[in-house]
Protein backbone atom coordinates (compact mmCIF):
# COMPACT_ATOMS: atom_id res chain seq x y z
CA UNK A 1 0.00 0.00 0.00
CA UNK A 2 2.64 2.57 0.81
CA UNK A 3 4.40 1.65 -2.65
CA UNK A 4 1.32 2.39 -4.39
CA UNK A 5 1.23 5.61 -2.68
CA UNK A 6 4.94 6.86 -2.92
CA UNK A 7 3.96 6.08 -7.06
CA UNK A 8 0.82 7.99 -7.40
CA UNK A 9 2.27 10.61 -5.51
CA UNK A 10 5.44 10.78 -8.14
CA UNK A 11 3.39 10.44 -10.82
CA UNK A 12 0.59 13.63 -9.31
CA UNK A 13 4.53 15.54 -8.85
CA UNK A 14 5.05 14.83 -12.46
CA UNK A 15 1.27 15.79 -13.55
CA UNK A 16 1.47 18.53 -12.10
CA UNK A 17 4.20 19.87 -14.30
CA UNK A 18 2.77 18.83 -17.44
CA UNK A 19 4.37 19.13 -21.03
CA UNK A 20 5.68 22.86 -21.32
CA UNK A 21 6.63 22.99 -18.21
CA UNK A 22 10.17 24.44 -17.72
CA UNK A 23 10.33 25.02 -21.55
CA UNK A 24 13.10 27.20 -20.76
CA UNK A 25 15.61 23.78 -19.64
CA UNK A 26 13.73 22.29 -23.06
CA UNK A 27 15.27 24.74 -24.91
CA UNK A 28 19.11 24.95 -23.71
CA UNK A 29 19.46 20.89 -24.07
CA UNK A 30 17.83 20.81 -27.85
CA UNK A 31 20.04 23.56 -28.78
CA UNK A 32 22.70 22.28 -27.17
CA UNK A 33 22.45 18.72 -29.05
CA UNK A 34 21.71 21.14 -32.38
CA UNK A 35 18.46 19.20 -32.76
CA UNK A 36 17.12 20.55 -36.29
CA UNK A 37 13.23 22.06 -35.86
CA UNK A 38 12.01 18.38 -36.93
CA UNK A 39 13.32 16.72 -34.51
CA UNK A 40 12.37 19.12 -32.14
CA UNK A 41 9.04 18.85 -33.05
CA UNK A 42 9.68 14.86 -32.75
CA UNK A 43 10.82 15.39 -29.28
CA UNK A 44 7.33 17.36 -28.44
CA UNK A 45 5.14 14.65 -29.79
CA UNK A 46 7.27 12.14 -27.73
CA UNK A 47 6.90 14.01 -24.39
CA UNK A 48 3.55 14.69 -24.85
CA UNK A 49 2.65 10.94 -25.55
CA UNK A 50 4.50 9.92 -22.05
CA UNK A 51 2.12 13.21 -20.64
CA UNK A 52 -0.70 11.43 -21.88
CA UNK A 53 0.35 7.67 -20.61
CA UNK A 54 1.14 9.40 -17.49
CA UNK A 55 -1.86 10.53 -16.99
CA UNK A 56 -3.82 7.62 -17.81
CA UNK A 57 -1.78 5.43 -15.51
CA UNK A 58 -2.42 8.17 -12.53
CA UNK A 59 -6.38 7.71 -13.22
CA UNK A 60 -6.36 3.92 -12.93
CA UNK A 61 -3.92 4.09 -9.90
CA UNK A 62 -6.45 6.51 -8.49
CA UNK A 63 -9.48 4.49 -9.74
CA UNK A 64 -7.83 1.07 -7.98
CA UNK A 65 -6.90 3.55 -4.62
CA UNK A 66 -10.63 4.21 -4.16
CA UNK A 67 -11.74 0.51 -5.26
CA UNK A 68 -9.29 -0.75 -2.13
CA UNK A 69 -10.18 1.98 0.17
CA UNK A 70 -13.98 1.38 -0.49
CA UNK A 71 -13.44 -2.18 0.60
CA UNK A 72 -11.88 -1.04 3.91
CA UNK A 73 -14.36 2.04 4.96
CA UNK A 74 -17.58 1.92 5.41
CA UNK A 75 -20.33 3.82 3.06
CA UNK A 76 -20.06 6.57 5.47
CA UNK A 77 -16.14 6.77 5.54
CA UNK A 78 -15.88 6.39 2.06
CA UNK A 79 -17.69 9.71 1.73
CA UNK A 80 -16.50 11.70 3.81
CA UNK A 81 -12.60 10.79 2.62
CA UNK A 82 -14.17 11.81 -1.06
CA UNK A 83 -15.30 14.85 0.06
CA UNK A 84 -12.29 15.96 2.03
CA UNK A 85 -10.55 15.14 -0.94
CA UNK A 86 -12.67 17.71 -2.99
CA UNK A 87 -11.85 20.26 -0.65
CA UNK A 88 -8.58 19.44 -0.50
CA UNK A 89 -8.34 20.03 -4.48
CA UNK A 90 -10.35 23.03 -4.27
CA UNK A 91 -8.23 24.84 -2.13
CA UNK A 92 -4.83 24.06 -4.26
CA UNK A 93 -6.43 25.13 -7.37
CA UNK A 94 -7.32 28.46 -5.31
CA UNK A 95 -4.16 28.58 -4.22
CA UNK A 96 -2.52 28.01 -7.48
CA UNK A 97 -4.88 30.61 -8.72
CA UNK A 98 -3.56 33.07 -6.01
CA UNK A 99 -0.10 32.57 -6.74
CA UNK A 100 -0.72 33.15 -10.63
CA UNK A 101 -2.52 36.36 -10.14
CA UNK A 102 0.98 37.43 -8.03
CA UNK A 103 2.70 36.43 -10.78
CA UNK A 104 0.76 38.22 -13.46
CA UNK A 105 0.62 41.47 -11.19
CA UNK A 106 -3.28 41.10 -10.82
Amino acid sequence: MKKLMVLLMMVSVAAVAGPGHKNHKQSSWTEELGLTEAQVQQVKEIKQAKQDKMMAYKKQLAADYDAQMAEVLTADQMEQLLAMRATKEKHMAEKKHKKHKQKKGY
